[in-house]
């Protein structure tokens, strides 16, 4: 048996006090954008998470911060999915008040800053640079004095206004020529490709790390 719903309408930390109250066996899958995020209860307790690059406890964290998106809840799994490896031993109630501290102290976002370290990597990528909602949120005040928030927001406003919703990438020209602005979870990414690459090339290369 499955639960759908969206993420604006009950908190994921929520989701996850309730079903670890009930000693259930399930998954939990969430979806924000281009993102697919798990966690997986086992009699109650949370044994794994996961989200791109991210597994364990960072992955859990991270799920967390998600304010928008869909959600899946499948009951008494044991029989119809195989269960993933243990990552996470800590006690649910311990690992939720350590995440939500997290996220208030406004750590930095451990799967941004994974991606950015694999697409760094990437012989054409020029630059890779990160940005949380607070971070946009400052540049929408002072404008192009934060010229990669101001980039960021443009994507938002393109998105908006093409009817495209949650995007996943948009490719935008500024200050350093081309780039790739990606919408990740609870966070921005953004790629400049250097001159002389293909474009198309970089961003099958970029995506082959997102997912």
């Amino acid at each position: 048996m499955a639960l759908e719903g969206s993420l604006k309408d009950i908190d994921i930390t929520d989701l996850v006090q309730v079903y670890s109250n009930k000693g259930r066996t399930c998954r939990l899958t969430t979806r924000y954008g281009s993102l697919e995020g798990m966690i997986f209860f086992h009699e109650g307790n949370i044994i794994h998470a996961s989200v791109g690059p991210l597994i364990g406890e960072n992955a859990f964290t991270q799920l967390l911060k998600w304010k928008d998106g869909s959600f899946k809840i499948e009951t008494d799994i044991e029989s119809d999915v195989e269960m993933p490896k243990v990552t996470i031993v800590k006690d649910t109630r311990k690992l939720i008040n350590e995440s939500l501290k997290k996220i208030e102290e406004g750590e930095e976002d451990e799967m941004l800053l994974t991606l950015k370290e694999r697409i760094n990597e990437i012989p054409d990528v020029e630059a890779v640079a990160t940005l949380s909602p607070s971070d946009l949120w400052v540049g929408k005040q002072i404008g192009k004095e934060n010229f990669l928030a101001t980039v960021c927001t443009r994507a938002e406003m393109v998105s908006k206004e093409m009817g495209m919703g949650e995007f996943r990438c948009i490719e935008m020209q500024g200050d350093m020529k081309h780039g790739i602005v990606y919408k990740l979870g609870s966070g921005y990414l953004v790629a400049w490709i250097k001159p002389t690459a293909e474009v198309d090339n970089v961003r099958v290369k970029i995506e082959k790390e997102i997912t």
